[in-house]
């Protein structure tokens, strides 16, 4: 019997050991691990101008050393050509996509509206067949109230969707000044870092 006795105790200190020990995964993932993710993307993005302006410095130090020793300048005035160089070529790439973003988007709204027309007509159309089919065929009330349920939930999410697709939008044109300052903050960094 004292052997049985030992043998459940240790079953029992087993299973208590595993259900403290899951019981700590999850205290871990659902408190702690959210706090040290919290905590380690306001640190990265308090520093991800200077960790830009390093690799920035990385990438341009070939340039400033070619400028300092084969053209013989001082080593600030080649940072800082070599910053508008890289700084100039940014641009000049942003420039080139942003140009190109308008003129789609230009296209975009001039073909909006027969698009927004032929969703409405076709949509129309549908719902027209649709009340038809139930018209011809009728179908018992509880049958067509959830269709008119179900057809009132899409409506909803497409709804939801569009408003969710317009916040994303202004969030991401809410952003560009932050944006623009980490680019400014990580040049100065980088002449600073070279």
């Amino acid at each position: 019997m004292d052997n049985e006795l030992k043998k459940d105790l240790k079953n029992l200190i087993t299973l208590s050991t595993i259900v403290v020990g899951l019981l700590g995964i999850y205290l871990l993932t659902e408190y702690i691990f959210p706090f040290i993710k919290f905590s380690a993307l306001t640190v990265l993005g308090a520093l991800s101008p200077f960790i830009l302006a390093l690799i920035v410095a990385i990438f341009i130090d070939p340039l400033v050393n070619f400028l300092e020793l084969r053209i013989r300048l001082p080593r600030s005035l080649a940072v800082l050509l070599s910053l508008f160089l890289v700084l100039g070529l940014f641009s000049v790439f942003l420039i080139l996509i942003s140009s190109r973003m308008v003129i789609e988007l230009m296209q975009l709204s001039g073909i909006i509206p027969s698009i927004n027309k032929y969703l409405l007509d076709e949509g129309l159309q549908v719902v027209k067949e649709i009340r038809s089919f139930i018209s011809s065929n009728p179908l018992p009330a509880e049958v067509q109230q959830s269709i008119q349920e179900n057809i009132a939930q899409i409506l909803n999410n497409l709804k939801l969707f569009l408003g969710k697709a317009t916040e994303l939008l202004i969030n991401f044109l809410t952003t560009l000044p932050l944006v623009f300052t980490i680019i400014i903050v990580s040049a100065v960094a980088t002449f600073f870092y070279k």
